[in-house]
């Protein structure tokens, strides 16, 4: 839920703890999307993120097996799907 903000809140830990928050909902479509990375960075660095999300995923979801297919993708290019 959403809290409100008032007057003597520390906007900086305010915004450090959205930041480092995650919400995961996929009750009503089964999809789940996150950028890993921009273009210019190192492909191991992105399949080090990737790897965090997926192991993160693993952790939350209760039957791990039922996920059935990643994807990867540019903005604007086509999606590839990950063995």
């Amino acid at each position: 839920m959403p809290s409100p903000i008032t007057l003597g809140t520390d906007l900086a830990a305010l915004i450090s703890r959205l930041r480092n928050s995650i919400r995961l909902k996929i009750r009503n479509n089964p999809v789940v999307q996150c950028k890993i990375g921009v273009e210019d960075m190192e492909d191991e660095k992105v399949a080090e993120n990737a790897k965090v999300v997926l192991d993160f995923l693993k952790e939350k979801i209760k039957h791990p097996a039922r996920i059935k297919s990643v994807y990867v993708k540019l903005t604007m290019g086509p999606p590839v799907e990950v063995p």
